[in-house]
């Protein structure tokens, strides 16, 4: 009788009983496409998992950078998935290992060889950048802004002195080169730029043959001797100049003769004008001569020009003048 199992028993009645059907094990559709759908075969009803590829995710699958593109086939549809690839990632670009990344200016990245747990990528590998503090002679390190590493900067004037000293000096400062106090240099900044300026201090002529014993000393600029000067006899100096008259002149020089030394002088107390007197004598010419020279002038034509010339100097005596021994002579004469 359809889906029932009829049987005659011996008491010739028919015993019918349901089909026997075998216990079906739940299903769960649950991949990608599936669905449930009950049918009935043998009087029997089961539910069986069917495809329907409407179901199935969109072809359009792409991976993050880093991960390549890995497809399986499920049991209704193809299974999209993303495995690492042996790189390093940053801002979504991928570097091989060994290859320099640019993470920051102030370190050097690179692509390491160990992977990551959490991404399963390359990681990253970086360095803080080495910056070289070290600065020549007269620059100091300082920082810049906006950049990892500083730089050298200009904070005084340096000095090469005789090509083989150099030295420093600040900004206002003066300093003379070792050994040598007869010159001197000023660091002057100036238009962002130091300017060392040089300065040589000349020093008079200085015979230590002339100086009295004892008396030789060095000038407080360090540099210039003197001392006091053994007083020179009066007599006569001989020396070379030109001659000129009304703008004409001697086309070489000439000889001429000047009285130059010291002369005999005291001051001593006089008893009859209760006073002290002074004595008092020049150095002048004794005995002169005429001389002639030749004058070029400037429209060419040549004049004579006679000179005196000085031959011989000698000690003269003179007034003082001393307004007080003078006004005793007076009262003395009265």
């Amino acid at each position: 009788m359809g889906c029932e199992i009829c049987t005659c028993t011996e008491d010739l009645n028919i015993r019918c009983e349901a089909h026997p059907c075998p216990t079906e094990t739940p299903k769960d559709c649950l991949e990608l496409g599936q669905f449930e759908v009950t049918k009935t075969e043998n009087c029997c009803t089961k539910t069986i998992c069917e495809c329907d590829v409407s179901l199935c995710p969109s072809k359009n699958f792409t991976c993050p950078a880093g991960y390549g593109a890995e497809i399986t086939m499920g049991a209704c549809c193809p299974i999209y998935g993303c495995l690492p690839k042996p790189v390093c990632v940053f801002n979504d670009t991928e570097y091989m290992p060994g290859s320099v990344v640019p993470v920051n200016p102030c370190e050097n990245c690179v692509c390491g060889d160990n992977v990551d747990p959490k991404n399963q990528l390359h990681a990253i590998e970086c360095q803080p950048v080495k910056c070289d503090p070290y600065c020549p002679l007269g620059y100091s390190y300082e920082p810049v802004a906006g950049q990892c590493c500083g730089q050298c900067v200009q904070t005084s004037c340096i000095v090469v002195y005789q090509s083989n000293v150099t030295f420093t000096i600040n900004p206002g400062e003066i300093l003379s080169p070792p050994g040598d106090k007869c010159v001197k240099f000023e660091c002057v900044y100036a238009g962002k730029q130091f300017l060392a300026i040089e300065t040589k201090i000349m020093c008079p002529d200085f015979n230590p043959a002339e100086c009295v014993p004892g008396t030789q000393l060095i000038f407080p600029d360090g540099c210039c001797q003197g001392c006091v000067v053994v007083p020179k006899q009066c007599n006569v100096t001989r020396r070379s100049t030109y001659l000129e008259s009304g703008g004409c002149k001697t086309l070489t020089p000439v000889e001429m003769g000047t009285c130059d030394g010291s002369c005999g002088t005291y001051s001593m107390y006089s008893t009859e004008y209760n006073a002290v007197q002074h004595s008092c004598s020049c150095c002048r010419e004794m005995a002169t001569s005429q001389r002639q020279a030749e004058l070029l002038c400037p429209n060419g034509s040549k004049v004579i020009h006679t000179y005196v010339y000085i031959e011989k100097c000698g000690c003269v005596q003179s007034d003082c003048v001393d307004q007080q021994l003078s006004a005793k002579k007076q009262q003395h004469k009265r």
